[in-house]
């Protein structure tokens, strides 16, 4: 069974402009690594946020509430890279380095 294009059920055709070399190996490689980035986020922000529970829905609301919530998540993110800097600079500051 296919949708008319050829294309099985669960898998999706993407088209894409790149400057990569044509080696459909590491075009694909790149393409997995970004999509595996881009899924991390969604769901980390659906489980911090309960993005998928949110009832946002009039006018601008949901895109106002999805940039405040990747920006909380992007602070958040900068703190505990911070913290553990922080950290690793103390530890070393004690060693003598």
């Amino acid at each position: 069974m296919n949708d008319g294009c050829g294309i099985k059920p669960g898998l999706k055709l993407v088209f894409t402009l790149s400057s990569l070399s044509s080696n459909a190996e590491t075009i694909a490689g790149a393409l997995r690594s970004h999509w595996g980035i881009e899924n991390s986020l969604y769901w980390t922000l659906d489980v911090t946020f309960c993005e998928d529970e949110s009832r946002i829905r009039k006018q601008n609301s949901p895109e106002n509430f999805a940039l405040l919530r990747r920006e909380c998540y992007k602070l958040t993110e900068i703190r505990k890279n911070f913290k553990t800097k922080s950290k690793n600079e103390t530890v070393s500051s004690r060693n003598g380095q």
